[in-house]
């Protein structure tokens, strides 16, 4: 019970924003200065203090937070704002970083910024919550030929969540059914025998692409989910790579395919799943949230899903009209995402063949040039122990 109890607690600290992520933010933001400054998101009086400007990604940031995470991290970020402007901080609440570099604790938000004092002004380079690491390592695990379709398209793969293989996936908890039901008899009078029929129209209705949370890559989603058959009778054989990516980078790609959706009826999401004991789970749910529910045995996957929510067919009018929709849509659905944005890294599969190692890198040279450089041997081929043998005969 102590070394659960300690792994959890590492697993706690490592989601934290921590120092090192502070100054590898603050590395990032000096970078893309380069790229342009912007004003803040609301307007903010520098007559009696500091003129603020913000980089592109913090930008993004402050919208992250007041749009999806919550509308309530409005006022958290104006007040944290009106601070920068005047550097009145409550003590202890600032931690000098290098460069004239600032870490500012304020309320739940980190906010990462430097003073330029012979233009007086500051300049935000991140924003982020207390509880989440935005440099924590995102990966989405490719087979060979999935690899070389992103590579090409420039489009993920997402999946109905009605056709995934896990039998429990997206299934609503005792509670949430419970919720439901004493819903529809306040409203209506009385539960429809058929009710949770709605719930299985949400997963008819849903395509999620799925990404793993974890600080270095894992043999067991190589073994998952980088090996492909070339018939019904052949061996399995690994290919393809896993891309890395971090969950600042995800978010605000997020953002920007929420804003370049244009179809009414079709929302985006991006959520960790949440693993749960169904029967004993008590917490409130929402209507969809189930979508993002899986068993807690699955827990090892730490996932995070981006989803497409076709509610333009799960609540198109009557019962016979959402059947029609339903069942007129794909088992899969592709969505177009800028790959240079995302991708830190394409880390090839340490099983795969020379040959499809070259047709991937062949591949990412001819239509991905600007990810080439990031395209890297997978850490698994770094074998410490036996380079500390081959050092230890030298001696």
């Amino acid at each position: 019970m102590l070394e659960d109890d300690r792994a959890m607690f590492i697993s706690r600290l490592r989601g934290q924003f921590t120092l090192g992520a502070a100054i590898q933010l603050q590395s990032e933001g000096m970078a893309s200065e380069a790229h342009g400054l912007a004003p803040p998101p609301i307007n903010a009086d520098h007559n009696e203090g500091y003129r603020i400007e913000f980089t592109q990604a913090a930008r993004a940031d402050w919208r992250f937070l007041a749009e999806v995470v919550h509308p309530r991290y409005t006022g958290v970020l104006g007040s944290g704002l009106a601070l920068l402007q005047s550097s009145a901080f409550p003590p202890g609440s600032c931690v000098e970083l290098r460069r004239n570099g600032f870490l500012l604790r304020h309320e739940e938000l980190r906010w990462i910024f430097r003073y330029d004092q012979p233009n007086h002004r500051a300049v935000v380079h991140a924003i982020g919550r207390r509880a989440h690491n935005p440099q924590q390592k995102i990966w989405r695990y490719f087979d060979q030929r999935k690899s070389l379709d992103l590579i090409r398209t420039g489009q993920l793969y997402l999946s109905r969540v009605d056709t995934l293989s896990d039998r429990f996936e997206a299934t609503p908890t005792a509670a949430m059914i419970e919720q439901h039901r004493k819903a529809l008899i306040a409203s209506l009078g009385t539960a429809h025998p058929d009710h949770l029929r709605a719930y299985s129209n949400v997963c008819r209705g849903t395509y999620v692409c799925c990404w793993h949370k974890a600080e270095h890559e894992a043999v067991h989603m190589w073994r998952s989910y980088c090996r492909a058959k070339p018939s019904a009778d052949a061996p399995e054989i690994p290919g393809g790579f896993a891309l890395q990516t971090t969950e600042r980078r995800l978010q605000h790609e997020f953002l920007r395919l929420r804003d370049a959706s244009t179809v009414p009826g079709v929302n985006l999401f991006l959520r960790d799943v949440e693993y749960v004991d169904h029967a004993a789970h008590n917490g409130p749910g929402g209507f969809g949230d189930h979508a993002f529910l899986k068993a807690k045995w699955f827990s090892s996957e730490k996932e995070v899903r981006l989803a497409v929510q076709r509610l333009d067919c799960i609540a198109a009018g009557s019962a016979a009209e959402i059947e029609a929709r339903l069942a007129a849509l794909p088992q899969f659905e592709r969505i177009a995402v800028d790959l240079e944005a995302v991708a830190v890294r394409l880390a090839l599969n340490p099983d795969a063949s020379v040959t499809d190692r070259d047709t991937i890198i062949t591949a990412v040279a001819e239509f991905r040039p600007a990810l080439r450089a990031r395209v890297e041997p997978s850490e698994i081929e770094v074998q410490p122990i036996d380079a500390l043998r081959i050092e230890d005969t030298k001696q």
